[in-house]
């Protein structure tokens, strides 16, 4: 597949139901690569996972617990290949993530509603 630019508007974004309190808008997938907007409620929990290709936080608002990180917006997280960790949000936040590879589930997840 041929690598071209790409402008995703926000009026046109589609958020998509993950699991409970999470949802995801995909901007953008190439050779394996996936970058997206992830939106958790309040008191939303992601289950650990790895990272078999590593992963790019960026907190665009709210609050969120990454492994024993706590970050809030404006804050920037690297996960280098091969780390695994959960995910929480206290108060609700929006992540800008890119990562190179798909995630592996560890635990169990919570149906979308």
């Amino acid at each position: 597949m041929q690598d071209t630019t790409l402008a995703a508007h926000a009026a046109a974004r589609s958020w998509k139901p993950l699991m409970s309190g999470i949802s995801i808008a995909l901007l953008r997938e190439h050779d394996g690569e996936r970058t997206l907007l992830l939106r958790m409620d309040p008191g939303a929990r992601f289950p650990r996972h790895l990272h078999p290709g590593g992963e790019q936080v960026l907190v665009v608002s709210g609050d969120v617990q990454l492994g024993e990180h706590d970050l809030s917006a404006g804050d920037y997280l690297y996960t280098a290949r091969g780390e695994i960790h959960a995910v929480a949000s206290r108060g609700g936040c929006v992540l800008f993530i890119t990562v190179a590879k798909p995630i592996e589930l560890l635990g169990e997840a919570a149906p979308a509603a």
